[in-house]
C-alpha cells in the first residue's frame, strides 16, 4: 500500500463528525517521538487531507507530552502509580482541548 493512501485512509477516519477521532489521534501519537518542529510536515498533511484542527492539535500535543519515549524517561524519576495518573490526566486534558477546538472551529 502506498504511503499517501495510508495517510488518506487514516485522515478520512479522523475527519468529519467522528467523535472517536480525537481519542484515536491521541492514542496514535503515543508511540511516536518527535519535537514540535519535526511534526509540522505531518500536521500540515493531516490538515490538507481534511482532519479537523482539534484532532490535529490533539495528535500533536500527545506526541509532545505523552509519547512512549517520554514516558520511559519519566519512569526513571516517577513511580508507576504517579506515571499512570500523570498520563491519564494529560491524555484526558488533551482530548478535551481537541474536542473543544473541534466544536469551536
Amino acid at each position: 500500500m502506498h504511503y499517501s493512501m495510508v495517510i488518506s485512509h487514516w485522515a478520512q477516519s479522523l475527519g468529519g463528525d467522528n467523535l472517536l477521532a480525537v481519542p484515536m489521534a491521541v492514542i496514535a501519537g503515543v508511540p511516536l517521538y518527535s519535537d514540535e518542529v519535526g511534526i509540522i510536515p505531518l500536521v500540515e498533511a493531516m490538515l490538507l487531507k481534511g482532519v479537523a484542527v482539534g484532532t490535529t492539535l490533539a495528535f500533536m500535543m500527545s506526541i509532545a507530552a505523552i509519547s512512549l519515549p517520554e514516558l520511559l524517561i519519566l519512569k526513571q524519576v516517577m513511580h508507576w502509580k504517579a506515571l499512570a495518573l500523570f498520563t491519564t490526566i494529560v491524555a484526558v486534558s488533551i482530548m478535551l482541548v481537541g474536542l473543544l477546538f473541534n466544536v469551536v472551529l
